[in-house]
C-alpha cells in the first residue's frame, strides 16, 4: 500500500534542510509541480559561489548547472514531433505554456541516469522558456552558452537578457563556413570565448578585429598568424596552430617586450614539434634574459598548466618577467607572466 508525503506542509525549517539535501535536478522537478513549490525551492536553495548555469544549444538542447566538479542536467528540450509515443509523459506548465515532459535513460553497464525532456511545438521558444525558468529558480544568470554555427541565436538571446555573459563556446570540432566563423569571432561579446570548429577556408580575412576579452581559445584552425596574436587584447590566449614558426614566436615576444599585449598573463600555442626554449631565449633575447628560480603553477577557470618549471625568462623594461617554457602535457609553447615577480 502506497501513501503520499505532504512535503510542502512540513515546517519551513525542515523544508529548508530538505531543499539543501536535494540535487539541482531534483529541485527542478519539484519546482515544476506548482507555483508554490517553485517559490519554496527558490526561497530555500542556497546558491553556491561556484554554481554555473549552462545553456547547451548544440545537438540536444538542454539546461545544466555545474557546481564544483559536479554536472547536473536539469531539463532537455525537444520538438513535439520527435517524441517517441511509447515514452511515458506528464503535462506541466513552464512560463505559461503547457507542455509534455518525459524521461530517457543514458549510461552504460557501470552507471545510468534519467534525463528529463520537455516537448514543444516551437523548440527555440521552448529552450528560451526553460532557460528563463531555471535561471529564475536558481537565482543565477546564464554563465556559459554552447552553440553550433546555426544556433548562434542562443548567445544573441542570452546577451539580450543579461548584462554580461561569462563564457561562449562554438562547436565540437566540426567544419564551419568562413563568414559564420568570423561573424561569431567579431560579434560575440562574451568575456571568455572558445572556438572549437574547423575553419573551412584556410586564409584569414584581410581585415579582422578582436574584442577585448579575459580568455580566447582557438582550436582546429590554421589561419592564425603572428599579426593576429599581436591584435588579441586578452589575459589568456590558447591557440592550436601547428604551422606557426619559431621566428613568429620571436616576433611576438619582441612585441611584448616593447610593451605590447600588456594584459597578457598566459599564452599557449600548440605546435607540430617541441624545441629548446632555453636555447631560444638565449639566442633571440640575450639582453632581456633572466633566470626564474621558482617553480609555479598557473590555474584559472579555463586554464590549468600543471607545474611551470624553473628556467629562462624574459624581462621587460617595466620589470615584468615572462617565464618561457615548453608545456609537454599539452605539447605547446607557453608563456606565463606572474603578477608577483618583477626584477
Amino acid at each position: 500500500m502506497s501513501s503520499t508525503f505532504p512535503l510542502l506542509r512540513v515546517p519551513q525549517v525542515v523544508l529548508s534542510e530538505i531543499v539543501q539535501a536535494l540535487t539541482p535536478t531534483d529541485l527542478t522537478l519539484l519546482a515544476l509541480c506548482s507555483r508554490r513549490a517553485f517559490n519554496l525551492v527558490k526561497r530555500f536553495w542556497k546558491k553556491p559561489k561556484n554554481a554555473q548555469l549552462r545553456m547547451d544549444g548544440r545537438y540536444r538542447f538542454h539546461a545544466a548547472i555545474i557546481i564544483g566538479n559536479m554536472y547536473y542536467a536539469l531539463l532537455h528540450v525537444s520538438s513535439i514531433q520527435k517524441k517517441l509515443s511509447e515514452r511515458p509523459v506528464e503535462l506541466i506548465e513552464i512560463r505559461g505554456t503547457k507542455v509534455q515532459i518525459g524521461y530517457f535513460e543514458t549510461g552504460n553497464i557501470y552507471w545510468s541516469r534519467k534525463d528529463f525532456e520537455t516537448y514543444w511545438e516551437d523548440k527555440e521558444l521552448g529552450f528560451k522558456a526553460v532557460m528563463d525558468f531555471v535561471s529564475e529558480l536558481f537565482s543565477t544568470d546564464i554563465h556559459t552558452v554552447e552553440f553550433l554555427y546555426d544556433t548562434y541565436w542562443c548567445f544573441d538571446w542570452v546577451q539580450s537578457r543579461q548584462k554580461t555573459v561569462n563564457h561562449a563556446c562554438l562547436g565540437d570540432g566540426m567544419p564551419i563556413e568562413y563568414l559564420e566563423y568570423h561573424k561569431i569571432l567579431e560579434t560575440c561579446t562574451a568575456e571568455n570565448l572558445t572556438l572549437y570548429a574547423f575553419h573551412v577556408q584556410e586564409e584569414s580575412p584581410k581585415e579582422l578585429t578582436f574584442k577585448k576579452r579575459n580568455h580566447l581559445s582557438i582550436y582546429k584552425t590554421y589561419w592564425v598568424e603572428v599579426k593576429h596574436l599581436i591584435m588579441m587584447d586578452c589575459v589568456e590566449i590558447v591557440i592550436e596552430q601547428p604551422f606557426l614558426e619559431i621566428s613568429d614566436l620571436a616576433e611576438f615576444l619582441k612585441h611584448w617586450l616593447n610593451g605590447g599585449n600588456g594584459r597578457l598573463k598566459y599564452l599557449s600555442i600548440k605546435r607540430r614539434m617541441d624545441f629548446d626554449t632555453n636555447e631560444f631565449c638565449q639566442r633571440e633575447f640575450p639582453d632581456n634574459l633572466v633566470f626564474v628560480t621558482e617553480e609555479r603553477e598557473y590555474e584559472s577557470e579555463l586554464v590549468h598548466t600543471g607545474v611551470i618549471p624553473k628556467g629562462y625568462g624574459l624581462k621587460r623594461n617595466d620589470g615584468a618577467v615572462a617565464s618561457i617554457f615548453w608545456n609537454r602535457p599539452f605539447n605547446s609553447f607557453a608563456m606565463y607572466v606572474p603578477t608577483d615577480i618583477t626584477i
